[in-house]
């Protein structure tokens, strides 16, 4: 999974091997303040941490939590300064997609076992921990969100079908066929919306095979052709 794709078709990807690393170390360390606060007699780490009776380990333990949650931001921090300087040096517009971000890590609903009083139905959950530690790992509030269906609509013809995603990587419209990956496609999907919101007349900007006809470069003030979706 790519953390961005812009409407050239090029991808920004996140170091996540040292960003789980740093994930590992924190969670490891979470677990070892729980058991310290609970071998204390008390019922949770935050009911510890009020008491004002923690242990000199514990303490030290959160200063360490707190450096690493530090290091994570900054590795973020850099591969995002560093790609949004791109964007804007290159490029004299810059669409964003308006993702909820909010709904897409909400817990899921428990489904009750219609045999079973008191127990439930699998829901899903557990495999959505891997996507909104993704989220969370990949700080997606920093880049933004905007239309409805981009990822299902065809940046060619303009058909929309949820079948043309035909899975979480490639998009194939179903009307034309026109193939490419879905996060590109939904990113000029965005670009057109808001040269169309900003009254930019889009038509010159695609070719026929619905690629953009001058790749991502200013030309005599003309708008940017640059636009990123986050996948």
């Amino acid at each position: 999974m790519h953390a961005a794709a812009d409407s050239d078709g090029r991808f920004m990807d996140l170091p996540k091997d040292r960003l789980k690393a740093i994930d590992r170390e924190i969670r490891k360390r979470q677990k070892a303040q729980a058991r310290r606060a609970g071998n204390a007699g008390y019922p949770n780490e935050r009911e510890y941490a009020k008491s004002g009776k923690t242990s000199r380990a514990y303490r030290r333990t959160r200063l360490e939590i707190g450096r690493l949650h530090a290091k994570s931001k900054r590795i973020l921090d850099d591969v995002y300064q560093k790609y949004t300087t791109r964007l804007v040096r290159d490029n004299d517009l810059i669409v964003l997609e308006n993702l909820r971000l909010a709904n897409m890590s909400r817990r899921n609903k428990p489904v009750p076992d219609p045999l079973h009083e008191g127990r439930y139905l699998p829901n899903g959950q557990a495999a959505k921990r891997g996507l909104n530690r993704s989220l969370r790992q990949a700080s997606m509030g920093r880049l933004a969100s905007m239309p409805a269906y981009t990822s299902q609509t065809c940046s060619r013809c303009g058909h929309v079908d949820k079948k043309n995603r035909e899975s979480q990587a490639v998009f194939v419209c179903k009307k034309c066929s026109y193939t490419a990956n879905t996060d590109v496609n939904a990113a000029r999907n965005i670009l057109k919306r808001g040269l169309d919101t900003l009254a930019v007349t889009s038509e010159n900007l695609w070719g026929a095979d619905g690629t953009p006809v001058e790749q991502g470069r200013k030309t005599n003030g003309n708008a940017a052709r640059e636009s990123v979706a986050l996948s």
